[in-house]
């Protein structure tokens, strides 16, 4: 009888070892299920983190009041008041800092992804209206290392007030080695532009187009006829009194070819050797001579070449030979090469003697005889 019942209990206490065995093994399988799932789930969102981080959403969320206000004070100490505006002779310190339309500096901390990222231009071409500008943005974006705005943006003239992140975000994305580039030509002749370019950054490029002040007027008063057919006579215009001869300078067509007087106020922020003086005469007769100089002055190598381009007689200037795989050259549009008006010989004199002693001023400022007079 007792080994009957020891038998016995030696067989329940094996059964009940052995579901021990099986609900501690079931038990740990859950919890290394249930560990493996969580590692996956934590995988999966660093990933999606990481994909949004790359693609420059980061930026984008907000942060704290108080974690901005930090951030732009360590920008100011860092900087050390590199972005002030310069004290100009004759002025006092407080009158030469003060300026109510300044926005805050801004450094150029590029928003990157895989494609590149956003940078402020290096260069700008800032001036001067139909002297050839848009000539010289596109012989230029045939350089691989170069990456420009098409249409004007305007911001140092027009639409300060939205701000230098708003102007960053129009321009295009750069990779490593390449250059951010703009142009804006009237902000050669505004006042507020070399202050406000120099908030943002002392050591951009500046470019600036010149052409015989004359020529350029006639050409300027050209372009507006077109799109004002009832506009008054060229020598109307460009007289304050026709008796007299006085030249009426608040005429834009005149005032933008006063290129000393507006080279004044840039100096006043820049020196000398922030800017190329590119000859609008030259661009044309010569494009590779001076596409030369350009690439020279940004630090691009000679890409841009006579291979290029060719004269076309029809328009009066180069246009740019037709790249592969296309079907025709690329020539500027129609608004270029506009037939001139006949203006009396009389008034042209008395135009170039006004401009004569100005021309002769902006050759002594840039070391540069233009061959105007």
């Amino acid at each position: 009888m007792w080994n009957v019942s020891r038998v016995v209990s030696s067989r329940s206490g094996s059964r009940l070892m052995g579901c021990s065995k099986w609900r501690a093994a079931f038990n740990f399988g859950h919890l290394k299920a249930q560990s493996k799932l969580s590692v996956f789930l934590t995988m999966i969102l660093l990933f999606t983190y990481l994909f949004y981080c790359l693609n420059g959403y980061c930026d984008s969320v907000p942060r704290p009041v108080f974690d901005q206000q930090a951030a732009f004070q360590r920008k100011m100490i860092l900087n050390d008041g590199a972005d002030a505006s310069p004290q100009l002779p004759g002025a006092s310190p407080a009158s030469s800092v003060r300026d109510t339309d300044r926005t805050p500096p801004v450094h150029n901390i590029s928003i990157a992804n895989s494609f590149g990222s956003k940078k402020f231009p290096n260069a700008i071409i800032i001036g001067v209206k139909k002297g050839g500008t848009r000539a010289l943005l596109e012989f230029l974006r045939i350089h691989p290392d170069v990456r420009a705005v098409g249409a004007e943006p305007h911001f140092f003239d027009r639409f300060y007030d939205k701000g230098l992140e708003w102007y960053r975000n129009l321009m295009p994305r750069t990779l490593e080695g390449q250059i951010t580039m703009e142009k804006t030509p009237s902000y050669f002749i505004t006042k507020e532009a070399p202050r406000r370019l120099f908030s943002m950054s002392r050591q951009t490029k500046l470019i600036v187009v010149v052409r015989d002040p004359v020529t350029r007027a006639v050409s300027d008063y050209t372009q507006t006829l077109t799109k004002s057919p009832g506009l008054p006579s060229f020598q109307s215009l460009t007289f304050r009194n026709a008796t007299t001869g006085l030249i009426d300078t608040s005429w834009s067509a005149v005032r933008i070819g006063i290129y000393a007087k507006h080279l004044e106020n840039w100096l006043r922020y820049f020196p000398l050797s922030r800017f190329l003086f590119v000859s609008g005469e030259r661009l044309v007769t010569d494009p590779a001579g001076e596409m030369g100089r350009v690439q020279d002055f940004l630090g691009l190598k000679r890409v841009v070449t006579d291979k290029h381009f060719y004269f076309n007689q029809t328009k009066g200037f180069p246009c740019l030979k037709k790249p592969e795989g296309s079907s025709r050259p690329r020539c500027l549009g129609k608004s270029k090469g506009r037939p001139h008006p006949q203006i009396p010989s009389e008034v042209l004199l008395r135009l170039r003697d006004f401009y004569r002693p100005f021309n002769l001023k902006f050759y002594q400022m840039t070391g540069q005889n233009f061959g105007w007079d």
